[in-house]
């Protein structure tokens, strides 16, 4: 990522310093380590693959203790590796040092492609953080795949009076160098944010390092730290299972849809997208491959989001007749051939849904060829419009402005080259009114008429899960943003004599 190549390349004497730490742009690092710390990416000692790869067995290297998010997610990867190559694929963890001693390891094996290095981003951050390393993370690593994005959220050990960020600071305060706080390692982004709160308020709070996210969990649930960062989903079910935390859910503000492009036939036909909109079991997908973890959308965005009309007409119902009908209109009585493209492994379970999109296309007359291209050339092909048909995810959408203008204003992207003047000036007139109510309204029509036109088949929003403590109230934001203002503490129980 670029993002993160910009970042290899910050180095200097003082790199790492208090006086170099306070010497940056506050908002903008803490922006930058939030993402950063969201990315984990499986890398190579760089080389150029041999023809035949693999032919012996492959080793994954997990700079982190096991059980955490990236040796878990490396581990899934390992099995179907493994079943795909009929080769044994091993996990092999070695943490410690920030991640160094394992990324280390792997840039020293041979450049042959058969040791391959599970990281999280402190690949990156460490290249600011230390005067030296001993490896270069451009020189000596080629990235392979991003293959994990997880929230990040902060919690406190249940001993704790503080009911939220400010009696946390506050009480700190009052405590300087007794707070423990718990981080994955020297370097990590839960150390790094965490030491940008002790700068930001004057906090003095001692940092313990351990070696990754598993031994993290027993020491926050045991009371031997009092804050905790960034646990993982694999983990949610201990805290569902201690007596100090729960989980709830909410609603992502990521879209997921189905795109059909007017430019390509037989998608220039409104009655052939319709159709797609009236085959397809939204609530049975849901309830079947996502466990019900998810939203249907009837329309462009749902409850929570900017302009929501749950009146929104249409409404799309699964109809398989009312399908087959729409095609015979189009003039195909026959049926019609098509490409359906799927992503794999960016969204949750989005090849199995796909799968399971396919016969139901094909009981009304489609007849579909399923595409499973890698994530990078998929998207590469969405962004210059070749991709006919295809399923995806439109994410941070609160204001849905800026993305019903990326998909569907005639000229802003060629992802699915739609064009509509009534859509094009209910969009333009929204952007320059600043009456609420009034921007409110020409949305809707814009979204009413995105619809019926059916350049896209809106499908749900996925349901995230959050630890919430159990002597906290707490509801979470549809952005996952975790404020403090948002929490407050349950009353204790009176001693009764």
């Amino acid at each position: 990522q670029n993002r993160s190549r910009a970042s290899y390349h910050q180095r200097g004497p003082e790199n790492g310093s208090p006086e170099f730490m306070k010497g940056l742009n506050m908002r903008g690092w803490k922006i930058n380590l939030i993402e950063q710390a969201m990315m984990a990416v499986l890398l190579v000692p760089l080389v150029v693959a041999a023809q035949g790869y693999p032919v012996k067995p492959v080793r994954i290297v997990v700079p982190l203790a096991a059980g955490g998010g990236v040796d878990s997610v490396a581990r899934a990867f390992a099995q179907k590796y493994s079943e795909a190559w009929k080769l044994p694929v091993i996990v092999e963890n070695r943490p410690g040092a920030g991640n160094i001693i394992g990324a280390d390891y792997v840039a020293k094996s041979a450049p042959d492609g058969y040791t391959l290095l599970a990281s999280s981003s402190s690949l990156a951050s460490n290249a600011v953080l230390f005067r030296k390393l001993p490896f270069d993370a451009v020189r000596d690593f080629a990235p392979v795949t991003q293959f994990i994005a997880t929230q990040l959220f902060l919690a406190l050990n249940q001993k704790v009076p503080a009911s939220n960020v400010r009696e946390l600071i506050a009480y700190a305060k009052s405590q300087p160098g007794k707070l423990n706080y718990g981080s994955t390692g020297i370097g990590s982004g839960a150390h790094l944010i965490s030491e940008m709160l002790k700068m930001d308020t004057g906090i003095d709070v001692v940092h313990v390092p351990y070696k990754g996210y598993a031994p993290l969990m027993p020491a926050l649930l045991n009371g031997e730290i009092q804050i905790a960062q960034f646990i993982p989903p694999q983990l949610v079910p201990r805290v569902q299972g201690s007596s100090v935390a729960s989980i709830v859910w909410e609603d992502a503000v990521e879209l997921m849809f189905l795109a059909m492009s007017p430019e390509h036939k037989p998608w220039d036909k409104k009655e052939v997208r319709q159709a797609v909109a009236y085959a397809i079991d939204r609530d049975a997908l849901i309830k079947v491959l996502l466990a019900g973890q998810g939203t249907r959308l009837d329309g462009p965005i749902g409850p929570g989001q900017f302009a929501y009309d749950k009146d929104l007409q249409p409404r799309y119902t699964y109809n398989p007749a009312k399908a087959r009908e729409l095609l015979k209109q189009a003039g195909y009585p026959n049926g019609v051939e098509i490409d359906f493209y799927a992503t794999v492994g960016r969204y949750i379970a989005d090849k199995q849904i796909c799968e399971a999109i396919v016969p139901m296309l094909e009981a009304v007359g489609f007849k579909v060829n399923l595409k499973t291209p890698e994530w990078g050339t998929m998207w590469a092909n969405v962004q210059k419009g070749g991709t006919p048909f295809y399923y995806m995810g439109r994410g941070s959408v609160i204001d849905p402005s800026a993305a019903l203008s990326q998909y569907f204003e005639t000229g802003q992207s060629p992802r699915i080259k739609f064009s509509n003047k009534e859509v094009d000036a209910a969009l333009r007139a929204e952007r320059e009114e600043f009456d609420e109510g009034k921007r409110i309204a020409l949305m809707r029509r814009a979204m009413s008429v995105i619809t019926e036109e059916a350049p896209a088949h809106f499908m749900w929003r996925h349901k995230m899960a959050t630890g919430v403590a159990n002597n906290v109230v707490f509801k979470p934001q549809p952005t996952m943003d975790i404020n403090g203002i948002d929490i407050m503490m349950k009353p204790r129980a009176r001693a009764t004599k």
